[in-house]
């Protein structure tokens, strides 16, 4: 009888321990401990994160929206995926959101995904600011970009409707990230939609990116370009990000390509500059790699955005690049967060006058 109840405690004791172990995989780290850090929305891994500014509010300070792509569990035995994102309130000189916002969730494209972005535009004639929410996904072996609209998002950060799923071909190669971004590069008013995705040719890295010319009222392109591809940053990566920004006296923009490289066995955010865009949509020159050492070392990086925004008094933008870390211990996962890296007043060179570390 002695020897049943001690198998019979020994067992609780295991199954108690275990639970503790789940419940602790579940618990964000005490906030105090990272006091610049976003918590990510789930303990799920995703399968892409981005990061845009937008004012949504009538504080003239912008709002930092950060979202990731991710499974979600339906029943016990099936999951679908969604975009979940969260908004950052009126961000300060310093890159610090005011408040934030709780998790919005947005049925996604319900297939798995190598890479996400988000972007704001204004598409209609309506004043308020349009969502796109972007995913790269494999199909059978061929990879598409996918992407939503969330039309006239509101001053608490909700769009009013969404629009379908449209899908634009990719080149049918592995991704490590991808993003959306928009610029105006032709005569006609209409905005330009330029998708990327950091792919694996061979073993090589490479950015390739496609335009969608004069994207109409409805969100849906006049037409769509030839892939452009330029050489990547690395041999891998955790995620990637597309930008467009001025950065000199010309008055074509320049394009910015990211890439969180860990080919070196050792974190690097790295980023090239596509000087003066034309109106084909390519660049007329190409910069050196510039390298920032990565934001968390110690921590596993599961995603990587990047994002500019003007946030001080000094009229040269902020580069702001985000990571989705994890932290392990003792054999089981911790719960996610965003980390930051701002790049300080981006000179005409593209470099940064200074960099802040957020975490």
């Amino acid at each position: 009888m002695f020897k049943l109840v001690q198998m019979s405690f020994c067992t609780l004791a295991v199954l108690l321990f275990s639970l503790v172990v789940s419940a602790l995989a579940q618990t964000p780290l005490a906030p105090t401990t990272r006091p610049s850090s976003v918590y990510g929305f789930t303990s799920n891994v995703p399968q892409g994160i981005g990061v845009a500014f937008v004012n949504l509010d009538s504080d003239p300070r912008p709002e930092m929206v950060l979202m990731d792509y991710e499974p979600s569990r339906v029943t016990q035995d099936s999951w679908t995926k969604v975009f979940r994102y969260k908004v950052g309130w009126n961000v300060s000189t310093s890159g610090v959101a005011a408040s934030w916002g709780s998790m919005i969730t947005v049925p996604g494209i319900d297939l798995e995904a190598q890479g996400a972005g988000i972007a704001f535009v204004n598409l209609d004639s309506d004043p308020r600011p349009d969502m796109i929410l972007m995913a790269y996904i494999d199909v059978s072996g061929t990879k598409y970009f996918r992407y939503k609209i969330g039309w006239n998002v509101s001053t608490s950060g909700v769009a009013s409707t969404w629009s379908p799923v449209y899908q634009v071909a990719a080149v049918s190669a592995e991704a490590q990230g991808a993003g959306v971004a928009f610029v105006n590069l032709d005569g006609d008013p209409r905005p330009e939609m330029v998708l990327m995705a950091y792919n694996d040719v061979s073993g090589t890295k490479v950015f390739r990116y496609k335009i969608g010319w004069n994207v109409g009222t409805n969100g849906a392109a006049a037409s769509w370009g030839s892939t452009i591809q330029v050489p990547g940053v690395g041999a891998g990566a955790y995620g990637a990000g597309i930008a467009f920004v001025n950065l000199d006296a010309n008055p074509r923009p320049e394009i910015i390509l990211m890439a969180y490289d860990n080919s070196t066995g050792s974190k690097n955010l790295r980023y090239k500059i596509g000087w003066n865009a034309g109106t084909n949509g390519a660049a007329t020159g190409w910069s050196p790699v510039y390298q920032v050492a990565g934001i968390s070392p110690e921590f596993r990086t599961e995603g990587a955005a990047m994002a500019f925004v003007n946030l001080d008094s000094d009229p040269r933008q902020e580069m702001v690049m985000t990571a989705y870390e994890r932290q392990y211990q003792e054999g089981f996962q911790g719960f996610p967060f965003f980390d930051f890296i701002i790049g300080r007043n981006i000179n005409t060179g593209g470099i940064a006058a200074s960099w802040d570390t957020l975490r």
